[in-house]
């Protein structure tokens, strides 16, 4: 406080030696008059400043520690007050808010139940979807079943085309073409053959010149037994009912005739086969195609399902939200109400004291402009 003022330092710097220069004069005058002699000394100015100092530092120490104390208290309530407003505007935000909260959570609750409804009615549907694609598939299982049984007794004859093609060389086949005239019994076996072929003459020149093919085995061997064209195969079928066509007496006149016999007769057996077993497959197809697309549509209506589960879940969540924080709102309103219930009796219970203060501060100010000169003073 002292350092801080250069006027009253230069002050109190002039008062020491000034007052000491008094009492010494004092002492003398005293001396004079009652004979009693009192040492004035340098060391008694030096204790005097000493103690200057010392009375200043406590009384310094003293008047701020009041002061604090004072204006601790005055910015506690003005701190109180203010938290007073604070919690009074908390308090009306606090209730439409929590008005909003609550019917939230009642329009989250409709929602819920509607979604609910809308889970269990299509998870319903679902299920029926679903028991009537497992039908369908058992279906489709025994007509796989069926045509796979048909087909598989078509095997040995597909077995018995391809062994017969794979019987017969080149060699025989070189053998059969070189014959000026073929013996009558191989005829239907060659004429057959022909036929497959896609020929629309039968004598023996033609015969010849599909047999001079070096491509004639693997033609047979990669015939298409699976395609044979209706035509064709009624009269293969009309040819090898005949008894002449008997691979027997055809082995016999013949090697590759009879081989051509077996051959003829095999496919012809397969393709009666297929023909039984397409429409089966067809069939099979159209179930196939229909069981995917029922089987499609099970898959589209639960993966609706698990959408609607999931949004579910999601809506329940928000809701348990909503009441977390409904609760939230209440405990901070009834946490505000009973701390603005508290500040208000305390504020109110001090508002004189707090008066008091402030005039206490007041004078404590004014006291504190005279408080180097009364500490001067009192250490003179």
């Amino acid at each position: 406080m002292l350092s801080d003022n250069e006027t009253l330092r230069e002050g109190i710097m002039h008062m020491f030696p000034r007052v000491h220069r008094s009492v010494e004069l004092l002492a003398g005058q005293f001396f004079e008059e009652q004979r009693r002699r009192v040492y004035i000394t340098p060391k008694t100015y030096l204790d005097a400043l000493g103690l200057f100092r010392d009375l200043l530092v406590v009384k310094q120490v003293e008047t701020q520690q009041s002061y604090d104390r004072l204006n601790n208290g005055i910015t506690k309530l003005e701190v109180t007050n203010e938290q007073i407003k604070e919690l009074q505007v908390t308090l009306t935000e606090l209730a439409p808010k929590l008005l909003e909260e609550k019917q939230s959570a009642s329009e989250q609750v409709e929602t819920i139940q509607e979604q609910s409804a809308l889970a269990r009615e299509r998870e319903q549907e679902t299920e029926s979807e679903a028991r009537k694609v497992q039908h369908e598939a058992k279906q489709i299982g025994k007509l796989k079943e069926e045509a796979e049984a048909m087909l598989n007794k078509a095997k040995p004859a597909l077995v018995a085309a391809e062994k017969a093609v794979n019987e017969l060389s080149r060699d025989d086949i070189n053998e059969l073409k070189a014959v000026k005239q073929p013996p009558p019994a191989v005829e239907p076996a060659l004429q057959a053959t022909l036929i497959y072929l896609g020929h629309t003459k039968y004598d023996w020149p033609t015969a010849q010149k599909a047999l001079a093919d070096m491509r004639f085995l693997d033609r047979l061997r990669n015939y298409d037994r699976e395609a044979v064209p209706e035509n064709i195969f009624n009269k293969v079928s009309n040819l090898t009912a005949k008894p002449s066509f008997d691979i027997d007496k055809i082995l016999k006149a013949s090697k590759a005739a009879g081989g051509l016999a077996k051959w003829c007769k095999a496919v012809r057996d397969y393709a009666e086969a297929v023909k039984i077993v397409r429409p089966l497959q067809a069939r099979l197809n159209a179930m196939t195609a229909k069981f995917e697309a029922a089987q499609e549509a099970c898959r589209v209506k639960q993966l609706e399902v698990e959408a609607i589960k999931a949004k579910l879940e999601q809506l329940q969540a928000d809701y348990r939200g909503t009441l977390d924080l409904i609760e939230k709102l209440n405990n901070d309103k009834v946490a505000c109400e009973r701390r603005l219930t508290n500040a208000s009796k305390l504020l109110s219970l001090l508002r004189s004291e707090g008066e008091r203060w402030k005039e206490e501060i007041k004078a404590m100010t004014e006291q504190m402009k005279k408080f180097i000169g009364d500490v001067f003073i009192s250490a003179s």
